[in-house]
């Protein structure tokens, strides 16, 4: 058995490690993100999917998975018991473990305690958001919603449509700020 754990670990080292490379860590906070609906084993999430009416087609890689950071801190606990068992030096156990920890923290940020479960949260800001319907309207023409938030807040913007060949829409975001008042 040691043999195989000799054999094996370097590969399951670099595997674990290979998720908080850039590509999957985006906003380089040291927890990565999932690149595609498929890693999820769950690729009719309504959360994500874009392919049915019922779904928001949120891109996956935009949020913090409590799924994908329960696993890696699972495997990060059993690389430092074979790192462990294999008489590694304590500086690769200790890395391991700390990377446990940070895994843990934000998997602890995850939990919500309102509902009882754990959620996604922004990449960026780190907040669990609720939805909420900022506009909507039938039929053709402009429309100007306002919203204000102090917090920065991820957009999706849906759009349905009837016609296979409507125009494209054109979405305008931009940013106001209040003017101060003149003593």
């Amino acid at each position: 058995m040691k043999t195989f754990l000799a054999e094996a670990f370097p590969k399951l080292i670099k595997f674990f490690w290979a998720w908080f490379a850039g590509i999957h860590d985006r906003n380089r906070d040291g927890i990565p993100e999932w690149d595609h609906i498929l890693q999820t084993g769950f690729e009719d999430n309504p959360l994500f999917d874009v392919w049915n009416p019922w779904s928001q087609g949120l891109d996956v890689s935009y949020v913090h998975s409590p799924a994908l950071e329960s696993m890696l801190y699972k495997e990060s606990n059993a690389l430092a018991k074979i790192a462990n068992k294999l008489g590694k030096p304590n500086e690769e156990t200790a890395l391991i473990q700390a990377q446990a920890e940070k895994i843990k923290a934000s998997l602890e940020a995850s939990w919500n305690a309102r509902t009882s479960f754990y959620s996604y949260r922004d990449r960026e800001t780190g907040v669990m958001t609720a939805s909420k319907i900022i506009a909507k309207k039938k039929g053709d023409g402009n429309m100007k919603p306002k919203f204000e938030s102090e917090v920065g807040v991820r957009l999706l913007i849906e759009i349905q449509t009837k016609s296979p060949v409507a125009k494209r829409p054109e979405v305008i975001i931009s940013e106001f700020y209040p003017k101060k008042r003149q003593r």
